[in-house]
């Protein structure tokens, strides 16, 4: 059955079923879904759980060999296994945006040269379900044997989605409903500008970003980065190291409003040393100061947190300098139009500074650490996260209903590197993304366009 779906339709039409997945012959997984990318572990040609054929790939006829045009249908057999692997990971075949690789192996016999008109099997079967999204990059690899002595093995990467559909949190239904049945397309109330930063750090298993939790229903979700929204005070005067609010205007993409740019920048800092307890400030334009705890400083971010300071008058009174050469803009994302409170949000990165650490606010900080981004989004329908912050409202929760899309989609960005300068080198194009409320699969959801 299609179930809607385009690419599975053009599946049927190919007289083709999608079978069920194969069990692992070892200890891994048939795909691993990381980011925007999907990877399938090595495909055998299993049909009904048996293989058709073992041995080698041979052209001379001998027995025992496997005939290269056996062995091109046992490769598109291979391909749809692997198709049906990504399909488990992702939900909808529709997701896929490109097959971007297949790396096949032929366990060939020393004389056997044709293993590209082998994997041609998988690479044909692969252009003639996806089209255009279906023709990739290729390597085709004679080995001496396979697992269980099949004849062939092609892995294969995609890279989901053109479009992204996200669960709406259990607390916004009711308003997502309402907004759909009096009309969607109405004008939504204007969003707030907002700032958030995104700390990184290398951990045992991975890299870890500082992540917060928030009661209530904020745009900037029940677990999600140190931010919030700009003030009149961030205009502030201040001494200033770094980027120009010009240069700053240029890289958010507000090249018409220098002013906003600056705020944005001067939010950024001070909710990060607010909520939790960073300050990328130093000395003078090279330095960065050493520790901000102790109860001066705590006093600090209390006051700041309820409006009786500036950061300008945090760092006036300290003769520090703001050091905005120490954050990256990383992202820039609008809440949708059917939600109450809606903020116009620019999340940065940047590392803590030696000789800091983060720390919750004394007086309704409740949870803050380090969490490992690849485990934090490992399994979208699972509670890890909401479990290990461990509130009423988080246990037993997804990640869908814990954070906004956009903070969904920097945890899949930051899970997607190797270290945390990779993501910090990692250049970007910061473009605005606006998830937009609609029905699919006869539920409210919101619909991100990623082309």
């Amino acid at each position: 059955m299609s179930n809607g779906s385009a690419v599975e339709s053009r599946i049927a039409e190919l007289g083709l079923e999608l079978p069920a997945v194969a069990a692992p012959v070892a200890a891994y997984v048939p795909a691993v879904v990381t980011g925007s990318w999907v990877h399938t572990s090595g495909q055998l040609p299993f049909v009904d759980g048996q293989l058709p054929a073992t041995g080698k790939v041979s052209a001379s006829g001998a027995a025992g060999t496997v005939s290269p045009e056996d062995a091109h249908e046992l490769a598109a057999r291979a391909a749809l296994n692997a198709v049906a692997a990504v399909k488990e990971a992702v939900g909808d075949l529709d997701r896929v945006v490109r097959v971007v690789k297949v790396v096949g192996f032929v366990a060939s016999d020393p004389g056997f040269t044709g293993q590209p008109g082998v994997i041609n099997g998988a690479s044909e079967l692969l252009g003639r379900i996806f089209g255009d999204a279906g023709v990739h990059a290729r390597s085709a690899v004679g080995v001496a044997v396979l697992p269980l002595d099949a004849p062939v093995e092609p892995p294969r990467q995609g890279r989901p989605p053109a479009v992204r559909w996200f669960e709406i949190p259990e607390g916004q239904r009711g308003a997502a409903q309402a907004w759909l049945e009096r009309g969607a397309g109405i004008p939504g109330s204007a969003p707030s500008p907002a700032a958030a930063v995104v700390f990184v750090r290398d951990g045992e298993h991975g890299v870890e970003t500082y992540l917060k939790y928030r009661p209530g229903n904020s745009p900037l979700g029940t677990v999600g980065f140190p931010g919030g929204t700009l003030e009149p005070h961030d205009d502030e005067p201040l001494d200033w190291a770094g980027p120009s609010p010009a240069d700053w205007a240029r890289r958010l993409g507000v090249e018409d409003d220098l002013g906003r740019a600056r705020r944005t920048v001067v939010a950024a800092v001070r909710k990060a040393f607010e909520e939790a307890g960073v300050l990328l400030a130093g000395s003078d334009t090279m330095s960065t100061i050493e520790s901000v705890e102790g109860a001066e400083w705590m006093r600090s971010r209390e006051a700041l947190a309820v409006g009786d300071v500036s950061l300008a008058q945090v760092l006036g009174r300290r003769r520090l300098v703001l050091r905005s050469d120490l954050l990256k803009p990383l992202a820039h994302w609008i809440t949708s139009d059917f939600a109450h409170r809606r903020y116009d949000i620019h999340y940065f990165t940047a590392v803590v500074p030696d000789g800091q650490a983060p720390s919750v606010l004394e007086s309704k900080g409740v949870w803050g650490r380090w969490v490992d981004a690849a485990q934090a989004v490992a399994d979208p329908a699972g509670s890890w996260l909401g479990d290990l912050v461990g509130q009423e409202d988080t246990v037993g929760r997804t990640i869908d209903d814990l954070s906004s899309p956009g903070v969904q989609c920097v945890l899949e960005s930051v899970a997607e590197c190797t270290s945390a300068i990779a993501f910090l080198a990692r250049k970007r194009a910061v473009v605005a993304r606006n998830p937009v409320l609609e029905v699919h699969d006869g539920r409210p959801v919101l619909r991100l366009d990623l082309t």
